[in-house]
């Protein structure tokens, strides 16, 4: 980990490069989510970031730069190579319930995403918390794997914490041996999780949106 001068001694913009940030650097990913009338439900996390794809000449065709997420090394697990399943970060969801819940919920936040979408679902479904409390409690976010973005950085042991985990809580998880990153007490760089959550019975449709970034919730 480099030697930086912030009071934590880790410098944020080493886990997420810039695109990742906030929204008002660049355009970014985005997250849609829908349950209509009859039950269908719909999750999509649109990231193939075409302001900065090349158009092939000719031919007029965007090609997604999502392959950049893959290792040039053809060893690696999420090295490029025929047959290969890429690596990726946008991971929109749809989980079912034994009772017929349908749960649509994404987030964009590039490693963070599901990590963050986790914690929300064990918040409401483990927990028991109401959708919007869910996805307002703070969250945390792991650094201790390869980042998905070239250089593909890791940094063992580092958590990035945003400032509302209560100070208890952060003395443990450094006992522990983590090295805090101290958050905002609301950052993107934690994702910005939506969710729907449709009850077949009795016939509820409850829904939340992050306020992390500009995010709503919506019927119709």
């Amino acid at each position: 980990m480099p030697d930086m001068p912030t009071p934590n001694g880790i410098d944020s913009t080493f886990l997420y490069p810039a695109s990742e940030g906030l929204p008002e650097r660049d355009p970014d990913t985005s997250y849609l989510c829908v349950v209509d009338k009859w039950g269908n439900a719909f999750s999509a996390t649109p990231s193939d970031a075409m302001w900065r794809s090349p158009v092939v000449p000719g031919l007029g065709l965007i090609p997604s730069p999502r392959g950049s997420q893959s290792r040039p090394d053809p060893n690696h697990p999420s090295g490029m190579g025929p047959g290969r399943r890429p690596r990726l970060t946008p991971n929109p969801a749809i989980a079912l319930r034994d009772d017929g819940t349908v749960v649509p919920f994404g987030a964009p936040g590039g490693d963070a995403q599901v990590q963050s979408m986790l914690q929300v679902f064990l918040n409401i479904f483990h927990f028991g918390m109401d959708v919007q409390a869910g996805i307002d409690a703070p969250r945390v976010t792991s650094h201790s794997f390869p980042s998905s973005f070239a250089p593909f950085g890791h940094y063992p042991a580092v958590l990035s914490v945003e400032g509302r985990v209560e100070e208890r809580i952060c003395r443990e998880l450094e006992s522990r041996g983590h090295r805090l990153d101290i958050y905002p007490d609301y950052t993107r760089n934690t994702a910005a999780v939506e969710m729907i959550v449709a009850q077949p019975s009795p016939g509820f449709i409850r829904a939340g949106a992050d306020p992390r970034q500009p995010a709503y919730a919506i019927v119709r």
